[in-house]
Formats: structure tokens, sequence, C-alpha cells
């Protein structure tokens, strides 16, 4: 059998798996799953993989750009689902909750998790240990729609929010069938987020805010294409029950694109206009879809269509220049790839998109995802993963994009290594939590990883943890591993 036929009949599985609305609880690694959540020590000895002082003899010092909040100390209970199992309800406050998403805005965490949405704070002295200031709970009864189905059904895949100011938060929350997009409003330091409004009537996966004309909207890729709603309106005549539109005029605006299924999305804003890319992963080619008026998203012009088997997108904008990252299947193996479509925004619309740089990925697995962040300036770009069976080295991609498209650095690569005692691998820092090794975290599974400052915030499916830029970090040299000398190594001039 070849790849690509096994990776369609992959895809095929999780599509089903999608359409089920049900996952089970992941077999037990041969070596770790291991519970409670422990960080990683800074030193390791190097035969044993046991943790010692650091001045001791045939120890490996793990830590090098990056190192775990509050070392030491173990992961929160609330940050902790590593105990759960498919015989659990994972519902807020039960310690099961699975970590899926999450997003950024100034000192507010928004996270996504199984049956619903949390919101942290991580300003000030709660930036190394946040604190969770509310829930809204599926399993509770928080939705207008109740959740109607099994205990251990996953209905909630991502979040984007906002901080407005004076406390006040807006927040967009994708749900799969039954479930749909929700939104949300939350203030100051109050214990529950409230809802503003549900549209049940349109599944959803990932999801996205954009601000346009005074006004918030939400894209969501569902099964039915990419969905826009108008978040400043639900805030206006909230609360409000929806039917795809029927029951509250001016929220649900229509749908942009006619693509059967939108499993990833992504979107940026230029010039007045908001840019969406959009895929299906397998089978269905990559869009991009300008929109100049989110009010009116049938109007949205197709910009670009190809690149068949992309999974996980990523839009950003470095230097006046618009990038696309995405991963796809090229034979015989996965590659995440860094495209340049300034151009193609440019001159509205192009046939193909400039590929700038590429690195091979060492994962089949078909749920990929791509996150941009900055670190104050810095850029980044997170490689992560829907596996909870990981072992070895790190497969999550941490990339310093402050020099592309000259380099890329991976600050995951860095940081010394152990030989693992029970599968004679070699495990680094990220490695350490990865399930199949000794010292792993049962449910671990890196999925979404978004920076503030100099911490990284990790919703990595068992755990929700923070990671911290140390302060020896050496942003000299480059790590180029992917580039391809046939590129030019500098920023081009372009002209419309």
């Amino acid at each position: 059998m070849s790849w690509a036929l096994f990776l369609r009949i992959l895809a095929l599985v999780e599509c089903i798996a999608f359409l089920s609305r049900c996952e089970t609880a992941p077999t037990a690694g041969l070596c770790g799953d291991n519970s409670p959540a422990i960080p990683v020590p800074e030193c390791r000895n190097a035969a044993s993989g046991e943790p010692e002082a650091c001045d001791a003899p045939g120890t490996v010092r793990l830590w090098a750009e990056i190192r775990p909040g509050r070392p030491g100390e173990t992961l929160p209970e609330e940050r902790d689902s590593t105990q759960w199992s498919s015989a659990t309800i994972p519902g807020w406050g039960s310690g099961h909750e699975l970590f899926y998403s999450l997003d950024i805005d100034t000192d507010r965490l928004f996270v996504a998790y199984n049956a619903g949405l949390q919101i942290w704070d991580i300003g000030g002295d709660k930036a190394e240990d946040p604190e969770r200031l509310a829930v809204a709970d599926g399993w509770r009864g928080d939705f207008f729609t109740p959740f109607q189905t099994g205990e251990n059904d996953f209905l909630i895949d991502d979040v984007a929010g906002v901080a407005l100011g004076d406390g006040e938060s807006l927040v967009a929350l994708s749900g799969r069938a039954g479930v749909g997009l929700s939104v949300w409003t939350h203030s100051g330091r109050q214990a529950l987020a409230t809802q503003l409004y549900q549209d049940p009537a349109t599944a959803t996966r990932r999801v996205r805010v954009v601000e346009l004309g005074g006004r918030w909207y939400a894209f969501a890729g569902g099964t039915h294409g990419v969905f826009v709603y108008d978040l400043t309106e639900a805030a206006d005549i909230g609360p409000c029950l929806d039917n795809a539109g029927e029951l509250c005029p001016g929220v649900y605006r229509g749908r942009v694109s006619d693509q059967v299924t939108s499993v990833y999305i992504d979107t940026i804003t230029r010039a007045g206009k908001v840019y969406v890319a959009n895929s299906s992963g397998i089978g269905f080619p990559l869009q991009i879809w300008e929109v100049p008026e989110p009010a009116s998203p049938a109007t949205a012009a197709l910009r670009f269509s190809g690149l068949a088997g992309a999974l996980g997108e990523a839009f950003f904008e470095l230097d006046d220049f618009f990038y696309l990252a995405v991963v796809e299947w090229v034979e015989p193996s996965w590659v995440l790839r860094i495209y340049d479509v300034t151009e193609c925004l440019d001159r509205d619309g192009c046939g193909s998109l400039l590929l700038r740089w590429e690195s091979a990925l060492s994962h089949l697995g078909s749920n990929q995802l791509l996150t941009y962040s900055t670190s104050d300036s810095r850029p980044f770009l997170y490689y992560g993963l829907q596996a909870t069976s990981l072992e070895g080295p790190a497969i999550e991609k941490l990339l310093d994009l402050s020099d592309f498209p000259a380099s890329v650095r991976e600050i995951t690569a860095f940081g010394e290594r152990y030989t693992d005692p029970c599968n004679g691998l070699e495990i680094d820092y990220w490695g350490d939590y990865y399930s199949g090794n000794d010292s792993g975290l049962r449910n671990l599974s890196p999925r979404v990883g978004k920076f503030r400052g100099k911490y990284f915030y990790r919703a990595a499916f068992g755990i929700l943890d923070v990671h911290v830029t140390t302060s020896s970090v050496i942003f000299l040299g480059s790590f180029e591993s992917g580039n391809t000398s046939r590129w030019s190594n500098t920023k081009r001039n372009v002209t419309n």
C-alpha cells in the first residue's frame, strides 16, 4: 500500500470520527503515561534518565532557550488532565478537561476544552502561574442548547477571543454538530462567562476573530464552508439562540466559500479587507478568499486554489510581506512549507504560490496544526499535532522567524539529550513530556501554542502548561534546516 493511499484511508477514518463526534481514550504507553503532570527537570542523568543535580557527573542539561513555568512544581489540578480515561466525564472541575486550543489577547488566555470555554488571567505575576477566572461548561448546562450526546464526546474544537478594555472580553467558540458556534462575554474577575449567542445549526471546527470597520467578526470553518458571524451584533442583541440566521437576524452573515467542508482556516487583514485561507485536508484544494465586506461574505472573491492535501494553516505578515504556512503531503512524508503570498494578494489572485522555506516532518497523523504568535516583536511559528502516543525527541516544532526568509531557527532543536531507560531512544526537553517515554505524561498531545512576551502557553490535550524563554537565550547564528539554497536568502521587492 502506498503512503498516499494509506493517508487517504487515515483521513477517512478521521472524517468518520468527526461525524460520530466521539473519540476514545488513548491506550497506555509501554513506558511512561505518568500522572500527575511533573515539569521537566533542568538536568537528568544521561544514561538512566533520572533527575540529577546539574553538577553531578554524567548529567545533561535539558533546558536551553526554554524552561517550564514554575519549575519543580507539579502542575495545578485545573491544568492537569493526565488522569482522564474513557470512563470519566470530561466536565469542568472534574480534572478531565481536555485542552484543545487557545488564544491570547493582552492579559487574557482563552482556552477551548472538549466541553467548553475557560478564561485565564495571565497578567503581571499571573503570567507564569495563570489564574482561572471563568468557565462555560456544556456538561454543566451553560450553553443555550445543552449537550445531549454521550458522556465522552468531544464537542468543542477552537477558540478566538479579544480583550475589549476595561476588563471586558468577547469570545467566539467553535462547536461540532449540535453545538455550533457560540459567542461569549466576560467582565473583570467574574466566575462565569455569559453566553450571548449560539447557532447549533452550523457545525464548526477552527475559528478566527478579526476587526474591520469598527466591528468584530468571527470566521469559522465548518461542514459546509467558512461561516461569518458579526460578534458586535451578537453583543448588542444577545442573548439569542439562532438557527443559521433565522431567529437572530444580523449575527450570522452567511458563507464565504462553497467548499463542502472546512477543517483548517486562518485569516489576515490587509488594506481594509479580510483574507481567509481555507482547506479540508487530503483530497481538497487550499483556497485563499478575499472578503472586502464580512457583512456580505457571499461577495468574496477566490484568489487562489491549489496545494491539494494541505493541513494546518497560519497566515502572517513580516516586514510588509504576507506568508502562508501549511503542512503538505509530499511523497514520502509530510512537509512544513512557508509560501510568500504577497503578490497573490496584491494582484487579485495567482495561479501558484512562491515557496520560501520547507522542512520535512516525521509524523504521519492526519490532524496537524500551525499557530503564529510573537514574543514581544519576535515572530514564532508553532507546529503541533493530535497524537497521544508520541515517543522519542521533539515532534512539535517551535520556529523563530526573526530572520525569515534568510534563516529559520528551531527553538525545539536546542538542549541536550538523555537515553530513555525503557525504549532506548534519545529524549530532549519536549520529548520528556511524551507519553511513550519513561518520563512522559498520559494523554499528552501538543496541539496549539502561543507566546505572550517571554511566556509560551501550550494546549496539549492532557495538560495546559506554560514555558518561559530563559535569560540565557542566544540569538546568534541561525538554524537553517530545511532551507533550500535555490531560493533567495534576502527579502525580495514586490512589483505590482
